[in-house]
């Protein structure tokens, strides 16, 4: 059956570019506190007071209540704002100050209504208690001189049994506050103990994505343009290899190099077999020792088995008889190998084929082209210096924009954030022991002032929610808070001196912009369109003059070949016939069955597996009896033939397993129709004695291609990185959201529902 010739000798060789992946330093820890398991009870009864509060919340009307003053912090506007700003009357004739709405009561009006509606029903429960109580007794007092027979009324029983089942669930109700409040007030004290070390690790975050980002974006123009570099100047290297390889591949010559392939797999073949020949004469010695030691241990054990069955209770009898079955069927292993691993007429065609000589009949072919590749590769040596000059100008270029970015990366200063929190994570500052005490002093705080305190407690936690955690969970959904700040962002451009560039980028894009842009998964480079200043997304057009003189430099250094003469002859007419003669010659492969051989008897010498197997069995059925002796000292003794004869044994058997596997796979490849490959060598020397040139400047133009692609291949690589993984949201989302986790989920949220 005719073989295909291997795909590695038709296809053209292309060298492609593997830009290596971005390993990180180090790993973000922002929400390591979160892979703990979450109360998914506490989880649900939080979110429903959340959606509580989101109901009773409104907008907060920053515009109409602070002006620029107020936000940056002076305490006199803040005041006057608080004490003094009313909305506008609807009727604007109407000037009378006190039909005016206040606007902080405005905004606030639903929490105070739900906060006077709990104290006035506290506070009419107990009076109406009291006062059903106290006419309770007085008709008491005045049916007792009567001579009724019972003292409860017409509806008093049913009057009892109500109140009754509405203290029980008042119980019920006080029950699940109590349990809800000790739960959450100890995850409250935990998430304020722990809160300053989880915001200084999303900082840390901070810091870690700020030296990626800069280590990224080196890496990209520096590091890979090395790389490109590298594969540029090794494929210039070896351009005449190349293009002499290319010129026999379309023509067909490259047959000569499958002819001489073939010769060198044929003697590799016979030398293996040969050595392969010689290891199974040594293994089937081996083997022989093997089975000695097997019929003297399976003598020497068989009377003291044989005195086990007579003497010994029944379970030890099963032991000693599954003993002797072992030993049967290890006895019964036939160890002995073939060395007619091939055919005859095949081991006869491949001496044949040696016999031949081919590498030496088509040396001398060879060499033709071999002259060739060294003539090329000179005149392109020559001519490659411009090209490797403006390669090292781009990657001057690109350094220069790599520090330029580096640079502004690193003024990006996240410090000032620490000292917020290290204030609170301070041992023996005054907020780290309120935190540490907070759940003692909230329960005593509880305990004495419960109803008015919670009412108080609940506005300032509610307002802590509306207007602080919802906002960070759901930002776009809280335009009020957005609009806010917008108005922070313009007083710190005000008040700090920000640098023209950063102006401009800030004045581009709105927080609620650069949001909606995170969660398309944009990167920020796209975000503040710094492709306008750095042309990173095009870096061809950027520079466009560079690379144009670089592939002007390449085209000349490929293209102006050297003058070349047509070939009279490849292989002599003498050599093809002879190579004739080799045609109908038929090779099979490795036989199958002596390959399964070896490894049935690799399976087979495994004798701790059996013995492991044999163990487990009588463990299972002695019912944790001890051992017979007799049965001891035959797993010992199988043991050490284990250690001694089979495991080497194994090892030289699965040697030889492997070297007959790859001889197989080297038949395949002698396994071609010389006939075909005579026919390419004469189709290749027809092709070769005219128009030699055209071939050659055909090929030269293919490696040209593959050097413009893998330029082309980096260009698009650094889009790809710029547009996905360079300055990507995705990190400083993820620190946003455990952020948000470590100040809300796990200590606002369980301080808030306290109160609720």
């Amino acid at each position: 059956m005719l073989q295909l010739i291997p795909l590695f000798l038709v296809l053209p060789s292309t060298v492609s570019i593997d830009f290596p992946i971005y390993r990180p330093s180090e790993q973000y820890k922002c929400g390591s506190f979160l892979k703990g398991h979450d109360d998914k009870a506490l989880t649900l009864y939080y979110k429903a007071i959340d959606q509580f509060i989101r109901i009773l919340s409104s907008p907060f009307p920053h515009q109409d209540l602070l002006n620029t003053k107020a936000l940056s912090g002076d305490l006199n506007e803040i005041k006057e704002s608080l004490e003094t700003k009313y909305e506008q009357a609807s009727d604007p004739k109407n000037e009378n100050k006190k039909k005016k709405k206040h606007i902080v009561l405005k905004q606030e009006r639903r929490i105070i209504l739900h906060s006077v509606s709990l104290v006035v029903f506290s506070a009419v429960f107990t009076i109406s208690y009291l006062v059903y109580r106290l006419l309770a007794c007085c008709i008491c007092e005045r049916s007792s001189s009567g001579k009724k027979a019972s003292t409860d009324g017409k509806f008093d029983g049913c009057t009892r049994n109500s109140l009754n089942v509405l203290l029980a669930l008042l119980v019920l109700v006080q029950v699940f506050a109590a349990a809800a409040i000790l739960i959450t007030g100890q995850y409250a004290e935990y998430g304020m103990e722990e809160l300053p070390s989880r915001l200084i690790h999303c900082i840390d975050d901070l810091n870690l994505y700020k030296r990626d980002s800069d280590m990224r974006i080196r890496k990209l123009l520096i590091d890979d343009y090395q790389t490109l570099n590298a594969s540029l100047t090794h494929q210039l290297a070896h351009a005449g290899h190349t293009v002499v390889d290319r010129v026999k591949r379309l023509t067909g010559a490259h047959a000569l190099d499958t002819l001489m392939n073939i010769s060198t797999n044929a003697q590799d073949v016979i030398t293996v077999l040969t050595d392969a020949k010689g290891n199974v004469r040594h293994l089937n010695e081996e083997a022989s020792r093997f089975e000695a030691e097997f019929a003297r241990l399976r003598k020497s054990a068989a009377d003291e088995l044989l005195a086990c069955i007579e003497h010994e209770i029944d379970p030890l009898k099963a032991m000693c008889h599954k003993t002797e079955r072992l030993l049967s069927s290890l006895s019964a292993t036939q160890f002995r190998l073939s060395t007619h691993f091939l055919s005859e007429s095949s081991d006869e065609n491949l001496r044949k084929i040696v016999d031949a000589n081919i590498t030496s009949a088509l040396e001398e072919s060879n060499a033709k082209f071999t002259l060739m590749e060294e003539i090329i590769q000179q005149e392109i040596d020559k001519r490659v210096y411009s090209a490797q000059n403006t390669m090292k100008m781009i990657s001057d270029d690109l350094f220069v924009v790599a520090e330029t970015i580096s640079t502004q990366i690193r003024q990006v200063n996240f410090d000032p954030l620490y000292k917020y929190v290290s204030l609170a994570s301070d041992d023996k500052g005054q907020i780290r022991k309120y935190m540490q005490y907070s759940g003692i002093w909230l329960s005593v705080v509880l305990f004495f002032c419960l109803s008015l305190c919670t009412v108080l407690l609940l506005f300032f936690s509610s307002n802590l929610t509306n207007l602080v955690c919802q906002p960070l969970r759901d930002p776009l959904s809280r335009s009020d808070v957005m609009s806010l700040v917008e108005r922070y962002l313009d007083i710190w451009k005000t008040s700090h001196r920000v640098p023209e560039d950063v102006q401009k980028f800030l004045e581009q894009r709105t927080p609620a912009d650069i949001i909606r842009a995170c969660q398309r998964n944009e990167t920020f480079y796209e975000i503040f369109a710094l492709d306008n200043k750095y042309r990173l997304n095009h870096l061809k057009d950027f520079e466009k003059d560079s690379y144009e003189q670089l592939e002007k430099y390449l085209q000349i250094a490929l293209n102006e070949l050297p003058e070349i003469q047509p070939f009279s002859t490849i292989v002599s007419k003498e050599e093809l016939e002879r190579l004739g003669k080799l045609s109908d010659l038929n090779i099979s492969n490795i036989n199958k069955e002596a390959l399964e051989k070896i490894h049935s008897l690799i399976q087979e010498l495994d004798l701790s597996a059996k013995a492991r197997e044999f163990e487990e069995s009588i463990n299972n059925s002695g019912g944790g009896r001890e051992k017979p002796r007799a049965v001891s000292q035959v797993l010992e003794q199988i043991k050490d033939i284990q250690e001694r004869i089979a495991d080497p044994l194994r090892q030289r058997l699965q040697v030889l397993h492997d070297n007959l596997t790859r001889l197989d796979t080297k038949l395949n490849e002698v396994q071609v129709p010389i006939s075909s490959l005579i026919a390419k060598i004469q189709h290749a020397q027809a092709l070769l004695s005219e128009n030699v040139k055209l071939h050659f400047e055909k090929a030269a133009k293919d490696e040209f291609s593959a050097l413009i692609e893998n330029i082309d291949d980096y260009a698009e690589h650094v889009r790809t990185q710029m547009q996905t993984e360079v300055s990507s949201c995705k990190p400083i989302g993820e620190i946003a959201y455990f952020s948000t986790a470590a100040l809300c989920s796990k200590t606002v949220d369980p301080l808030v529902r306290i109160f609720s």
